[in-house]
């Protein structure tokens, strides 16, 4: 980081680790650091930058959006439906989850489903046989660029009567304008596939 002289540096609070932190500020780099766990908190991030890079009015424009299409997307959901149990597995070694207070959690939601790791908290390491007793409806790898055989791998551990996709996972976990894509995606899988979880992709 300090390699690439930058005048700013954006972080992710509770997750970038305080040493990085310091060093930073010891370097006189203004740091900033936003919560990151469901829509406001990314409204506000998208805000405070806006402001401090003087593009306020974009920022505002870009939020606006946003709320545009969470409020359309959360309209086309059929409330009477049942929603269907969604795991999101991070990574294979550990075996990692996304548990509440994450924004991949709020994610589910909002498409219309329902996190089946909902019990533990962040991102919790949990041995196979727990993760199996979860049994969830449908399973999303969240995959990263480069490692494709990997997350291939990932999903031949799943039962065949799960339903188990791989989704692009900077477009779940990044506090950007783009959650609310990977939340039509989300949405997408889980209402055509949901409601039949026999079938496997």
């Amino acid at each position: 980081i300090l390699l690439l002289k930058p005048t700013h540096v954006v972080g992710r609070k509770g997750a970038t680790p305080s040493s990085i932190i310091d060093a930073l500020r010891k370097k006189k780099i203004s740091t900033h650091l936003f919560p990151a766990q469901n829509e406001n908190d990314i409204f506000k991030t998208i805000s405070t930058i806006g402001k401090l890079f003087h593009h306020g009015s974009k920022a505002t424009a870009l939020i606006h959006q946003m709320k545009k299409d969470l409020n359309q997307l959360q309209a086309e959901i059929n409330p009477r439906r049942s929603k269907p149990t969604v795991l999101a597995q991070i990574e294979e070694v550990p075996l990692m989850v996304a548990g509440k207070n994450t924004l991949i959690d709020r994610a589910i939601i909002l498409a219309g489903g329902k996190n089946a790791a909902a019990d533990y908290s962040y991102y919790p390491k949990i041995q196979r046989e727990m993760l199996y007793r979860l049994n969830p409806d449908i399973i999303i790898i969240l995959s990263t660029k480069g490692q494709e055989y990997k997350f291939q791998q990932m999903k031949k551990h799943w039962k065949q009567k799960n339903q188990v996709f791989i989704i692009d996972g900077d477009l779940l976990s990044r506090a950007t304008t783009r959650w609310v894509n990977g939340i039509k995606q989300l949405s997408a899988l889980i209402h055509s596939k949901g409601g039949n979880p026999a079938s496997s992709n």
